[in-house]
């Protein structure tokens, strides 16, 4: 099987489930095909700059013509407002267990931040 051959056979209809992203651009001789899913996302409010960042955590899986073998993944990284990274790195999540423990940390957190609510003024006119 040539490389664009193998292309075909895992992007498409042949894609993971959740994969949004668009091949058309990925030589299969030369890159990896990055399978990507929509993101969940955390939109802070504006820095006292004015800038807006978010953070995002996406599934990812590439795969190589060479290699021809899925690695799946849970990518996380912050961007402004423009979609320009502000850091972005993988997140070496590759089991369900790990997913559990980041998980566990991010619902502790959000529990602290709902204690914390407690000391911030009404909304005006509320």
């Amino acid at each position: 099987m040539d490389a664009n051959a193998w292309k075909l056979s895992v992007t498409g209809t042949n894609c993971p489930s959740w994969c949004t992203a668009d091949h058309s651009g990925e030589d299969a001789r030369l890159d990896s095909v990055i399978h990507l899913s929509g993101a969940a996302a955390v939109a802070f409010p504006p820095l006292v700059s004015g800038e807006r960042l978010t953070a995002a955590f996406t599934t990812c899986a590439s795969e190589t013509f060479q290699e021809q073998r899925r690695q799946t993944r849970i990518d996380f990284g912050v961007h402004d407002q423009n979609e320009n990274d502000v850091f972005r790195d993988y997140v070496p999540v590759r089991t369900r267990a790990e997913l559990d423990g980041v998980l566990a940390d991010l619902d502790r957190v959000a529990e602290q931040l709902r204690v914390w609510r407690e000391r911030l003024p009404k909304d005006p006119g509320a």
